[in-house]
């Protein structure tokens, strides 16, 4: 998938990678089925193909089997992390994942965190950690988002959601003031909420959950933004919610 993503791109220069990435969530068969004709028809991209075929895709293979045997954890984290937004992804979340997973969330979670970017799963931004003095944050290629998401069942991404949800929603419980003062303070947690909100609704994960951080996003941008439009998108996504969610916090 990386090495025809790689091709593609090459071909045609005016795709970046974020325009690759629409294509393949989109309308990924349409897609697959013109890399292969484009690979079958140019000879220089079929040569380019062949030769990195095996090193990419056996190196991602490789990849994914030593992780399994380093760190059963870091799998489990991988996984949950595709979910989150590629970028900034922050290491008290991942504890928190990993205590949820019935992992010692300090010395096993680091473990599992030098594995993963001993091995270029994840990459720590140095940058926006610097201004995060007690919390490390991540990155990792969206490009690897898809594909392990494409490798998960639909119950296992369900599952995944889920537990996401409950543990972004823990992070920021607490009243509209610190929801407030979380989201001034750590702005990424925005984008991995709209990420996985957006995939928990695709999954049809409608739980309370789901809900309550939808809530969150309002509360934050009722008093600290006040965007129109945004706030009235929330609202109404949030009552179309109400309408197929049944497990829903009498507090929600």
């Amino acid at each position: 998938s990386l090495v025809q993503a790689g091709c593609y791109i090459r071909k045609h220069s005016h795709i970046n990678a974020g325009r690759y990435m629409t294509l393949f969530t989109n309308r990924r068969k349409d897609l697959w089925e013109k890399e292969d004709a484009m690979i079958k028809e140019d000879k220089d991209l079929k040569d380019l193909h062949d030769s990195y075929e095996m090193t990419g895709s056996t190196a991602l293979r490789l990849s994914l089997e030593d992780l399994k045997t380093r760190s059963p954890l870091g799998m489990k984290l991988l996984h949950h992390t595709a979910f989150l937004h590629s970028t900034e992804i922050p290491a008290d979340v991942l504890s928190a994942l990993s205590k949820t997973l019935g992992y010692e969330p300090v010395f096993e979670c680091n473990e599992a965190l030098h594995q993963l970017t001993k091995l270029s799963f994840l990459e720590k931004d140095r940058i926006a950690s610097q201004h995060e003095p007690d919390n490390s944050l991540f990155n990792m290629h969206d490009l690897t988002q898809v594909v392990l998401l494409d490798s998960q069942s639909l119950e296992e991404k369900k599952q995944a959601a889920t537990t996401n949800l409950m543990i972004l929603t823990k992070l920021l419980s607490g009243g509209w003031d610190k929801i407030v003062k979380d989201l001034t303070h750590r702005p990424y947690l925005l984008a991995h909420i709209e990420s996985l909100c957006s995939h928990a609704k695709d999954l049809k994960v409608y739980d309370s959950s789901l809900i309550e951080l939808m809530t969150y996003l309002l509360e934050y941008h009722m008093y600290h933004t006040r965007e129109q439009r945004t706030y009235e998108r929330l609202v109404k996504e949030i009552d179309d919610l109400l309408k197929e969610t049944t497990d829903v916090s009498p507090l929600v």
